[in-house]
């Protein structure tokens, strides 16, 4: 007849039977939990980044157009009359643009674009500079948002020759204005996240 375990075999047995399923179920739970969190967090770490490096090519472009304006030295007739960036909420893109006023042999003088009320800011003035620089589209996750009252949102920036001055066309507006500090809105499509480019009547750049 077989031996009987003793006592102290049977406690190390009972204690190495394993997990109940109320224990499982507790540890799954965590992992999952732990999991959800980690993958969340790295979903908005990245949506933080592509907001730093679009804010960066936004200022860029900028700052491109207004190095392109300072190497055109003169208005002649027929030449590009200056060089900007517009910004399209509706299709959620931005362009480097040459400006040539439709209908007009030569350039406006910048007093005209300035103060008259009959001249209006058109899209159809923009000639594509390049394919690289033109309809970039805002990159996805990120969203090209409206302005506030106090900061008002920056439809057009052009930069006038051979300065160059720095005119702007408010979101909104048909007028170029040289006297308004107007931002670009950027922001994560959950909203969690912003950042703003700035730009002033002396053509800095800030972000």
């Amino acid at each position: 007849m077989p031996a009987k375990p003793c006592g102290k075999i049977k406690d190390m047995v009972r204690e190495t039977r394993g997990f109940t399923i109320v224990e499982l179920l507790v540890t799954i739970g965590v992992i999952v939990f732990i999991a959800t969190v980690t993958l969340v967090y790295n979903r908005a770490g990245e949506k933080q980044v592509a907001l730093s490096v679009e804010s960066a090519k936004v200022a860029g472009l900028i700052l491109q157009a207004k190095q392109l304006a300072i190497a055109a030295y003169s208005l002649d007739a027929g030449l590009t009359c200056g060089y900007g960036v517009y910004f399209d909420q509706v299709k959620q893109q931005y362009s480097l643009f040459a400006y040539s006023p439709k209908g007009s042999a030569t350039c406006p003088s910048l007093a005209t674009i300035e103060t008259s009320s009959t001249w209006q800011w058109s899209t159809n003035d923009m000639l594509e500079y390049s394919g690289l620089s033109w309809q970039i589209p805002v990159t996805t996750g990120l969203v090209l948002a409206t302005g506030t009252i106090s900061m008002p949102a920056l439809d057009t920036v052009l930069f006038y020759p051979p300065n160059p001055t720095t005119v702007m066309v408010q979101d909104g507006s048909v007028h170029f204005e040289t006297t308004s500090t107007l931002y670009v809105h950027l922001t994560t499509d959950d909203k969690a996240a912003s950042s703003t480019i700035s730009v002033n009547p002396a053509g800095q750049v800030n972000f």
